[in-house]
């Protein structure tokens, strides 16, 4: 079975494809982290030791922008079922995490959240070992783990860790339109103690032809939009071929980056760059980030709002390429120009610096680039995106 499903992004109206059955969604405007405070919020991921200095934390006070006023690609959500009889919850599909988490019964925080409740399903089985994640911007959730069933559209499969949250900080609670993660990424990275990822069980299961999930993510100013295919993928969203790239760590979806350039400028390197769903931006070390703006002329940088360029590089044709695993991706530069800072000719990049030692391709890179996980081979494939 291969099931395509269509993703919501913020500010966009889409479809849900599930086998035959057209259900038309709408995505609710809501205000959201701005370009500083995600720099943060994603450091802060990847990183949760770090300590965050008080001029970072201004930079994240920063952060909030209404949605209706631009056309940022914020995130990108989708309906998942849990339990039997299935119970709705929106979450992010997020390949640089391992896990499935909930807002449950007991977290008073999570008021105006769709909640888990266990007494109302008859597939739930409790585990009871506690989990938790923090970040070093000081967001947490924490609770106990469980087992249950899972339907995505027309796909059902059983045996499901999850992680039930009983407490979660302001910040996670504050958004209503996303309940929970679904974490894509390799099972030694989980947290809750899974021993598969979603998409290797309901392979296991015989409810998926190969053990892969497609990704596109549509631009918000073109409509917005994605999709995840279940199984496969889909051809009325890319060109040409699939460009192979072996992972070199089975925890993040981690492949090998050799160089990075713009124009005729290309810096050399021997690094890794992960590939995250959940990531808007692309975040790169100092060196790497750097070398490429320095290609912008009028871009600048400050320790409180991070790199900004002259807004009007939305209009412009060049591009950066990243070379991973000895093949070329570009990204246009035109796709990290993001929203106005308080100097309204500075807008804000959607490449960023972080002390991170690897570099994260979010969605800023994934908009151009139609992506294969292939929990199969290890391996991530690539192909030109098309609307």
């Amino acid at each position: 079975m291969k099931l395509s499903y269509h993703l919501l992004s913020i500010a966009a109206c889409v479809h849900v494809v599930l086998a035959n059955l057209v259900v038309p969604l709408e995505q609710p405007e809501r205000p959201s982290l701005g370009t500083p405070a995600r720099v943060v919020r994603t450091v802060a991921k990847y990183n949760p030791n770090m300590i965050v200095k008080a001029d970072v934390k201004e930079m994240q006070d920063t952060g909030i922008v209404e949605l209706h006023s631009n056309y940022l690609d914020i995130e990108y959500t989708g309906t998942i079922g849990v339990g039997t009889p299935p119970q709705q919850f929106q979450a992010v599909f997020d390949t640089g995490s391992s896990d499935i988490w909930l807002p449950s019964t007991s977290c008073s925080r999570c008021v105006g959240h769709h909640i888990f409740q266990e007494e109302k399903s008859s597939s739930f089985e409790s585990i009871g070992k506690n989990w938790s994640l923090s970040y070093a911007d000081g967001s947490y959730i924490s609770g106990r783990t469980a087992k249950d069933s899972v339907t995505i559209g027309d796909i059902h499969y059983e045996g499901q860790m999850i992680g039930l949250a009983n407490d979660e900080s302001g910040q996670f609670a504050a958004d209503k339109f996303l309940d929970g993660i679904f974490g894509l990424a390799f099972p030694s990275l989980s947290l809750t103690g899974a021993k598969q990822s979603p998409i290797e069980i309901m392979y296991d299961q015989g409810q998926l032809d190969e053990p892969v999930v497609g990704v596109w993510l549509g631009r918000s100013k073109e409509g917005g939009g994605g999709e995840m295919v279940f199984g496969g993928s889909n051809k009325e969203h890319y060109t040409g071929e699939f460009h192979y790239v072996k992972v070199n760590n089975e925890k993040y979806w981690q492949v090998p980056m050799n160089s990075v350039s713009s124009g005729s400028k290309k810096l050399p390197l021997s690094a890794s760059a992960i590939i995250d769903t959940g990531t808007t931006l692309i975040v790169t070390p100092p060196t790497i980030s750097k070398h490429l703006h320095a290609s912008i002329e009028g871009a600048v940088f400050s320790s409180i709002y991070g790199w900004r360029l002259p807004c009007t590089a939305s209009n412009s044709s060049e591009t950066f390429e990243f070379e991973l695993g000895g093949n070329q991706f570009a990204v246009p530069v035109a796709d990290i120009v993001r929203e106005a800072s308080a100097d309204a000719k500075l807008c804000f990049s959607g490449l960023v610096e972080s002390s991170l030692p690897f570099t994260i391709l979010g969605d800023v890179f994934l908009k151009s680039w139609y992506t294969v996980f292939d929990f199969g081979n290890a391996s991530i494939g690539f192909a030109p995106s098309q609307r």
